[in-house]
């Protein structure tokens, strides 16, 4: 089939001729010419183009296939031909160089490059630099309309690349190539768009200037030199550009609302041309449909601006654009020079659209008219007359169309949301929607399919077929998988039979048309099960199903017939074959159609015609649409031509015929009044639309809102009745009698809403149950996890140490369990060490000398500490051992000569001094060698005790320290790497041993502890003997003590209490019942309980009393008055009061030893406190003694790692540089070779040129010395002058050149026909120009004119001799010029080839200069020796009272080091002076600039001022003609404006006056909605109370009634439950507690380091 026509323009476009643009179509490249609006295609022989470019000027056009390898065909106006091997992968841009030679191609990725093919040769442009690859973000390339010049694009770059010859060795040969040379620059801090000036200039002066370039960025044009990317000007705009077009004059800006604005282009020559000066306003034009543009574009011509605007049209201004003889013939005068033209009223614009944008969704066919009717995705509904070719009308849907579907005149409309709409299309002008509902919650709709009066409606996401007869929702049906595909059986046999795709089942639906009582429609569904992945259906003329899917292959198959209900639908296999099944496309297909064939489109972009009861007959397929955009979306048949209708995912719409289409257009018949129509409703958003259940529910509320009012008033006056009765029951039953009268909570009436209630709760119960078991699991899962992670990964788990009083807590070393891996590699070392150190032993014992020894080199390692194997001699401080006092200053007096001594009671002469002083110093000096000596034998006893525990040990273990190697057998990277794994077990020794002394100290704490607790208790005696409150000392707690305590959780870290269940409440309540009545019966009568109360009051505790309870009673008779007692008595109360005073004398003993016992148990507690925490202090102090000598260790593995690495890297480093070297030094060679050849070709060359310059100076010599002899009728001398004449003197006089072509551009016809607006005519007449002084026949009739005039030569005779020299001459000359640029050439290349030789030796050197420095390093690295020195300042703290305290070690640190270093520090702060220097006086400078700048700002501006005020001074020529003659015409104009804009506000205001009023209604509306909705609110609202309120005491009455029997009983687990999820998230807490003490020991040791360091030396053998 071929194309009969096509709609569809997105925009984007390319000039191809005159008025014909170019553009991709589907599967085509459409050239539509806008002149007489008929389109040519090009059609791809794969499936799209992926790009394209043309040449109009050349009136030339490129063309690149999709995908790899894709085949580039180039056409011409003289033949066309295919470029193969372009490229392997895809090319994503093209473009053709002016003159048309050369192609430029962007590759895709991976390679992503730039290359050059040579179109006149047909193939790629050869150099070893001729290709450019690309660096990400790029955006464009493009050729440069002067010279072969690239210039690329990229985000934040713009570049300028040459293409510049190259001379190259190819296969021992010189050849010249080509190469692609970096020019120049720019770079892009804003969003930018490229437009060339592809405007010639007439002036030859000027004509540089016709590769600048313009740049967009925002509110700003950017004029830049083409030549070096140097920015010439910057003009800002009033508003965005979006887009600018260069003429010779103008350049024309739009922005975003379609206006235009013609600006004087920058041209040299206007800057001081006030008329015409750059960016000055010339005339502007406003499009009446403020849309966005896409792209504009003059014709071939500059007669007629095409502009694409956003809604895919196409709009024609016929503005043509000026050249610069027209400017210069119309100059305007001086005094209309501010006059500013607007031709928008002047301009009749041709449109071309809107076209659909977008994806097609749907084509649909009126019954009885030529129209059809498209939807795409963007919410564009557009009617098209398929005879005119014209798009009709358009309507938008608020939303995104996914299907549709026409019957008559009722168009359906489904979108993305779930949204559907009937429009009533009657009248296409002015559709109607009359209906809008929404059937799926934010799921698209996929089918819509129309049959006579029912529609059915499903979605791809849903189970749900919803099912409409006319625009009434009957109801849906639920299938058992979400509907694929539907589609209605319209044969005879089975009218009404909607058969559907379910997964792997295909259903029929028998539909009905009236309406059920509930939605879900109870309908007999058959089945029967097909392949899988099916997600297309129709139905053929035999009514017989054809599916096609995933798999892209056509299957037919019968109706269903079996049950639904009885099928397995676990067992995905179909348990019948299909009648026919044949393969398809090669991707899977998107739409289906049948007529009287099957029409399928597929994702491929092909269309394919096969027979619908047949699929293996008549097929065939064409290649419609872009594989690229996604294929063919939509596709239908025409009932009344033999047309097919597709649509593709990039909103082309074609149509295919084999026949001419001979009808008349009948679309009239579809743009009358519709009064038929129904009444049309305001469409809203998809997000407003109401859901279908509430829309039908608010249909029936407003149809049953009479008869429910009615109910609902009976059910009242029933429901106050009903109370009635039940308050006079409630009053009988409280007369009743008590034993009749029942509680208030047994008085239910509605027993079984009461059990409902009571099953719901305990449902819930057991949902809540099941949740919270759940949660539990995920819980314990949890746990597990973060404890096989933590905990079970620690050998020693972290613990913690706090003081009795004092703030101090120490931490344990926390250790991991060691893996197998880690231990298997730990006992191989030690292991092969063993051995080692075995042999070492036995050449000691046999006086084997070793070959070095560090011993040799250091006489007294005692600081440094991997001199040798063993543990390092500096052991831990002991804090705890006290130190002898220092002597007193006075005895450091004495005991310095030259100091006073202080005065003594005898005196004492200056010679008794003198010998007491050298007397003592004797002593001193005997003492001080009695040490020496003393030190000497401890230290030879403590080497002789250390060879006989060596001698002693023989095969037995060693220690984790004499396993180490010393710092001199530490020379091969396996040893340091065995070493590293050896540190790691001294630093596993190290902890343990500090965690001996900590375990000690936990038990020492609990003793302590013990013995405070037993003070206490007596504490608490004497207390209450005292009969005082204890006052107990609050001991400090840790929780880190105990760490396994963490798993385990308490009862009262629970932060919230269980919750009880009525049943458990019912059962505490049960058993304190039952507890009371044992304890009454128990009370009622027992023996035990008399004979207590008789014996012992009550209780069986025997009461203590203290002797500061005893009292002495005083008897009554004892407060009578002493006078009225007798003898006896007062004699008793002498006696009393005696023993009272002794009593209390006792007491008060008592009292003071007790307080003196107490205060002396509170000492010791404090005493013991203090002890603690003094020998905790100890061991914080041992603590970070062990942690420095951890870190020494830890440190000492970094050493060896990096030492490791620097080796490793060094020996990669010369493997490399050896490889580079290799490489440079090849070509190095071959670079030579090439200059070799290259000087032997300039030789040849310069040897030729000579030659051919002596035949050039010696051609008209008389004495016969020339390369040709002269016939004896010519003279040779007036040969030299008529050469003279007709070839030099023609060739230098530009001048007249330049006269003769400005008469030539005064001729009318030849400027108005011949080069009307022709731009480029500047540069083809310099073409030909420079093509014609290359032609001997161009100098023809210069010679014959020049001949004939010339005395002693027959021209007429001897024309065909003279022709002949002169032309063997001009052949010569030609040759000789030839040569001439030869040779500068091959002299630029040599000069080239040097640098490039230099530049690569140079490499050479520096590559091996670096070599040996690496070989150096790595020689170093095997000789050099790490020795770790802990300095004496690191174990003594330094005093601090010299700012610079004297380091003893310093020798260490060369003085050449100490030199170099204090150079470079006073180098640097010289560079920083004298910058500061600059710094300061480039301010003043920039504070200057800055003040005149301002200055003259201010000076501008006061001269701008008087300007404006000169020009408001200024009277127009047309002022003073309409003053003198009282000329009213500027008047009337003035007026005819003013009534124009009174009428323009007129409309625009009764437009709006509409509009309010349409509002209004619609809230008016909404308002009554809104009203009625609230009023059923407030009744639903009491009835709810009146529940709740019922609810409330039926939920009392069951509270106050006991247990039922039967219940279940309380989950014994739910506490143990509880307890598990407070324990995980304590332990929770704790890991994360945990975590961040080991932060703060890190920052703790860090502090450490900033006081105690250790240096690193390199010691040099």
């Amino acid at each position: 089939m071929n194309i009969h026509d096509s709609f569809g323009f997105q925009g984007q476009f390319e000039l191809v001729q005159n008025d014909v643009i170019g553009y991709v179509a589907g599967n085509t490249i459409c050239k539509w010419n806008i002149e007489n609006n008929k389109k040519e295609y090009i059609q791809s022989n794969r499936y799209g183009f992926q790009a394209f470019c043309s040449n109009y000027k050349r009136k030339m056009l490129v063309t690149a296939e999709y995908g790899m390898d894709p085949l580039v065909h180039v056409y011409t106006p003289d033949n066309e031909f295919d470029l193969r091997n372009v490229s392997r992968l895809e090319i994503i841009q093209m473009d053709i160089s002016h003159d048309g030679r050369f192609l430029l191609v962007v590759v895709g990725v991976p390679k992503y490059e730039i290359c050059v093919w040579d179109l006149t040769l047909k193939q790629r442009v050869k150099g070893t630099q001729s290709s450019l690859p690309l660096k990400l973000n790029f955006q464009e390339a493009r050729f440069m309309l002067l010279g072969q010049k690239i210039l690329i694009k990229y985000e934040k770059q713009l570049l300028l690349y040459g293409m510049v010859p190259q001379f190259e060795n190819e296969n021992g040969e010189i050849v010249k190539n080509v190469k692609l040379e970096l020019i120049g620059t720019y770079n892009l801090d804003h969003p930018t768009k490229m437009i060339q000036d592809y405007c010639f200039i007439v002036d030859p002066r000027t004509t540089s200037e016709t590769n600048n370039i313009y740049l967009i960025q925002g509110k700003n044009i950017i004029y830049i030199d083409g030549e070096n990317l140097n920015e010439i000007a910057r003009h800002e705009c009033a508003e965005i550009v979006h887009h600018i077009i260069v003429t010779q004059v103008h350049i024309i800006v739009i922005y975003d609302n379609s206006k235009f604005e013609w600006l004087f282009k920058y041209i040299q020559q206007n800057l001081n041309d006030e008329s015409m000066i750059p960016f000055k306003l010339d005339k502007k034009y406003q499009y009446p449909e403020k849309l966005s543009i896409i792209q504009a574009a003059y014709n071939q011509s500059y007669t007629k601006l095409l502009v694409s605007l956003s809604d895919a049209s196409l709009i024609v201004l016929p503005i043509p654009a000026e050249s610069q003889t027209q400017e210069e013939e119309g100059q305007p005068d001086a005094q209309e020079e501010d006059k500013q033209v607007d031709i928008a009223l002047d301009v009749e614009v041709q449109k071309f659209g809107p076209y659909q944008k977008g994806s097609i969704q749907f084509i649909k066919e009126f019954k009885g008219n030529y129209v059809i009717i498209t939807g795409c995705d963007s919410g564009k509904v557009v009617f098209w007359d398929v005879i005119q070719k014209i798009p009709l009308t358009n309507f938008l849907v608020p939303g995104k169309i996914t299907a549709g579907d026409l019957k008559d005149n009722e168009l359906v409309i489904g979108t993305s949301l779930g949204v559907m709409r009937f429009y009533d299309v009657g009248d296409i002008r002015n559709p109607v929607l009359y209906k809008i509902i929404k059937i799926f919650t934010d799921k698209p709709i996929t089918n819509i399919c129309i049959n006579e009066d029912q529609i059915a409606v499903s979605s791809a996401e849903s189970q749900q077929v919803f099912l409409f007869f006319g625009d009434n929702l009957i109801g849906f049906v639920e299938l058992p998988f979400p509907c694929q595909a539907i589609a209605w059986n319209t044969t005879n046999r089975s009218q009404g039979l909607l058969l559907a795709i379910s997964s792997f089942v295909l259903i029929g639906i028998q539909t009905i048309k009236n309406n059920q009582q509930t939605l879900k429609l109870d309908l007999v569904l058959t089945g029967r099960k097909i392949d899988p992945d099916q997600n297309l259906l129709i139905i053929n003329n035999n009514g017989e199903a054809i599916t096609t899917g995933k798999d892209k292959v056509f299957r037919k198959y019968k109706f269903p017939e079996e049950t639904l209900n009885k099928m397995d639908l676990k067992v995905k296999v179909a348990n019948q074959a299909p009648l026919d099944e044949q393969d398809g496309h090669q991707l899977p297909a998107n739409c289906l159609a049948v007529k009287d064939f099957l029409y399928s489109g597929a994702k491929d972009g092909t269309i394919m015609i096969r027979s619908a009861d047949k699929l293996i007959q008549d097929v065939r397929n064409f290649k419609a649409h872009n594989i690229k955009s996604g294929g063919v979306s939509a596709i239908c048949v025409s009932n009344r031509l033999k047309v097919v209708y597709t649509g593709g995912y990039d909103g082309e719409l074609f149509w295919w015929t084999q026949e001419k289409i001979k009808v008349e257009s009948d679309s009239a018949a579809l743009m009358k009044n519709n009064f038929g129509a129904q009444p049309a409703i305001q469409d809203q958003k998809d997000q407003d639309v109401m859901f279908y259940q509430q829309q039908l529910e608010l249909e029936y509320l407003q149809k049953q809102a009479p008869i429910r009012e009615a109910q609902k008033q009976q059910t009242k006056s029933v429901l106050k009745n009903i109370q009635h009765r039940l308050k006079d029951l409630l009053e009988e039953n409280l007369r009743a009698d008590e034993l009749e009268r029942l509680d208030r909570d047994e008085f239910v009436i509605d027993l079984i809403a009461r059990d409902d209630i009571i099953e719901e709760g305990k449902r819930q119960q057991m949902a809540l149950r099941d949740q919270v078991r759940k949660e539990n699991i995920r819980q314990e899962i949890l746990y597990n996890l973060i404890k096989e992670r933590t905990w079970d990964q620690m050998e020693v788990p972290l613990k913690g140490i706090n003081g009795l009083l004092a703030h101090l807590l120490v931490w344990n070393f926390h250790i991991r369990i060691r893996t197998t891996e880690e231990q298997r590699k730990l006992k191989i070392i030690k292991e092969l060490r063993k051995q080692e150190l075995k042999e070492i032993r036995l050449r000691k014992q046999q006086n084997m000398k070793e070959i070095w020894s560090i011993e040799e080199q250091i006489q007294d390692p005692k600081y440094i500490l991997n001199a040798k194997p063993g543990q390092p001699q500096l052991i831990l401080t002991d804090y705890e051992k006290k130190e002898d006092p220092a002597p007193s200053s006075l005895v450091k007096q004495a005991a310095k000569p030259g100091v006073a001594q202080p005065a003594s009671k005898q005196p004492v002469n200056a010679r008794q001094a003198k010998q007491r002083q050298m007397e003592e110093e004797k002593k001193r000096e005997e003492e001080e060698e009695k040490q020496k000596q003393l030190i000497a034998q401890q230290q030879a006893q403590q080497q002789q005790q250390q060879k006989q525990n060596e001698e002693k040990k023989g095969d037995e273990d060693f220690t984790e320290w004499e396993y180490l190697y010393g710092a001199s057998e530490l020379f091969t990277n396996n040893r340091k790497r065995n070493q590293m794994i050896l540190l790691q077990d001294v630093i596993l020794s190290i902890k343990k041993q500090f965690n001996i002394e900590f375990e000690q100290h936990m038990r020492l704490r609990q003793q302590q502890l013990d013995n405070i607790n037993e003070r206490n208790k007596r504490i608490v005696e004497i207390n209450l003997e005292l009969k005082k409150e204890a006052q107990l000392v609050q001991l400090l707690t840790n929780k880190f003590e105990n760490p396994e305590k963490i798993l385990n959780v308490d009862q009262q870290e629970i932060p919230f209490s269980q919750y009880e269940t009525r049943e458990m409440r019912e059962k505490k309540e049960q058993e304190r019942l039952k507890e009371e009545a044992r304890l009454r019966a128990l009370m009622a009568d027992d023996s035990g309980i008399r004979a207590v109360k008789d014996m012992m009051g009550g209780t069986l505790e025997e009461k203590k009393d203290t002797p500061l309870d005893e009292k002495l009673e005083m008897e009554d008779w004892m407060k009578k008055n002493p006078e009225d007692m007798n003898e006896d008595e007062r004699m008793k109360l002498k006696e009393f009061e005696f023993k009272k005073a002794k009593l209390e004398e006792e007491k008060e003993k008592l009292r003071k030893n007790l307080e003196a016992e107490l205060k002396k148990l509170n000492i010791e507690i404090s005493d013991i406190c203090t002890r603690f925490d003094d020998k905790l202090l100890v061991l914080f102090r041992r603590k970070l003694e062990y942690e420095y000598r951890v870190l020494e260790q830890e440190l000492y593995i970094v050493r060896l790692a990096l030492s490791i690495i620097n080796n490793e890297s060094g020996g990669q480093n010369i493997q490399q540089l050896e490889k580079q070297n290799i490489e440079m030094s090849q070509r190095l060679s071959v670079l030579e070779q090439m200059k070799q050849q290259l000087d032997q070709m300039k030789q040849d060359e310069i040897q030729a040129k000579i030659k051919t310059q002596d035949q050039l100076t010696n051609f008209f010599s008389t004495e016969g010395r020339g390369p040709i002899r002269f016939p004896q009728k010519l003279d040779a001398s007036k040969m030299k002058i008529l050469w003279q004449q007709a070839f030099q003197d023609a060739r230098s006089n530009e001048k007249d050149k330049i006269d003769a072509d400005k008469k030539l551009l005064q001729i009318p016809k030849y400027k108005d026909i011949l080069i009307p607006q022709d731009l480029l005519f500047e540069l083809r007449k310099k073409e030909v120009h420079s093509i014609l002084d290359e032609q001997f026949e161009t100098y023809l009739p210069e010679v014959s004119s020049k001949a004939s005039s010339m005395q002693g030569i027959d021209f007429d005779h001897d024309r065909d001799a003279i022709l002949q020299i002169l032309q063997q001459r001009f052949k010569i000359k030609q040759e000789f010029e030839r040569q001439e640029k030869s040779c500068a050439d091959l002299e630029q290349f040599s000069k080239v080839f040097d640098n490039q030789v230099g530049q690569l030796q140079s490499q050479i050197e520096l590559t091996a200069e670096q070599q040996s420095i690496f070989k150096a390093m790595v020689e170093e690295n095997k000789s050099n020796i790490e020795l770790v020195i802990r300095f004496k300042q690191g174990l003594v703290e330094i005093s601090q009272d010299k700012p610079v305290p004297g380091l003893l070690d310093a020798i260490l640190i060369p003085r050449k080091d100490i030199d170099e270093q204090n150079e470079k520090i006073r180098e640097q702060g010289d560079k920083k002076l004298k910058l500061m220097n600059d710094i300061k006086t480039i301010k003043y400078e920039l504070a200057l600039s800055e003040y005149e700048l301002k200055s003259n700002e201010l000076v501008i501006r006061d001269l701008e001022c008087k300007t404006r005020e000169v020009q408001l001074l200024k009277v127009k020529k047309e002022m003073q003609i309409a003053l003198t003659k009282d000329d009213t015409r500027l008047n009337e104009k003035e007026l005819k404006n003013i009534e124009k804009q009174t009428e323009i506000l007129k409309k625009t205001t009764e437009k709006r006056q509409s509009i309010l009023l349409k509002k209004k209604e619609k809230l008016e509306k909404d308002i009554e909605f809104i009203k009625k909705e609230n009023q059923q609110l407030l009744k639903q609202g009491s009835d709810l109370n009146e529940n709740v309120k019922q609810l409330q005491e039926i939920s009392d009455m069951q509270n106050k009634k006991g247990p039922k029997q039967g219940e279940e009983t309380q989950d014994l687990g739910t506490e143990d439950k509880f307890m598990q999820i407070a324990k995980n998230h304590k332990l929770f807490h704790e890991a994360k507690k945990h975590a961040e003490e080991i932060e703060l020991l890190r920052d703790e040791l860090s502090k450490l380091k900033a006081r105690t360091f250790a240096n690193f030396a390199n010691a040099h053998r």
